[in-house]
């Protein structure tokens, strides 16, 4: 956060909820000129802080009707099973964590038996166990930035 404040804040909150929002309507949103905001956010992209600009695209509207979360815990080396995930595009997120499994995926499927297709894959290196999403109870992209600007300017 030592890079950051109030006003680069408001700025990437303003981006990761509309990415396509133009320079100069953020710059009137938050009282910068367009060419102030252009220079923070290349700063904050050259630092790593900002990685892309992307679009939402919902799953089920394109034809993957199923989202799985899948819990896995490798019977080998946690390299091979990296390896093995590289190649599955279904697999849109990996996060290796601690407990009881080694890492916890989210796989957008096409229906029950490219799911099972999945499994059998992930079975070659790893116990998977499997949760299929039923509903979106909540649906938040981005990070409560602007608590974090807030956060700065009290004393």
């Amino acid at each position: 956060m030592a890079n950051l404040d109030p006003i680069d804040c408001a700025i990437l909150d303003i981006v990761q909820r509309e990415a396509r929002e133009s320079f100069t309507r953020i710059g009137h949103a938050i009282g910068l000129s367009s060419n102030s905001v252009a220079d923070r956010l290349r700063r904050m992209e050259r630092e790593g802080m900002l990685s892309g600009y992307h679009a939402h695209i919902v799953p089920s509207k394109v034809g993957f009707g199923i989202t799985a979360f899948l819990l896995a815990r490798s019977t080998g080396s946690d390299a091979r099973f990296r390896g093995a995930i590289q190649s599955k595009l279904e697999i849109v997120e990996c996060y290796r964590v601690t407990g009881e499994v080694s890492f916890v995926l989210r796989a957008v499927l096409t229906g029950v038996e490219h799911l099972e297709e999945l499994i059998d894959y992930l079975e070659e290196t790893s116990y998977i166990t499997t949760l299929i999403v039923l509903s979106n109870a909540l649906d938040r992209y981005g990070l409560p930035l602007q608590q974090l600007g807030q956060d700065e300017l009290s004393p």
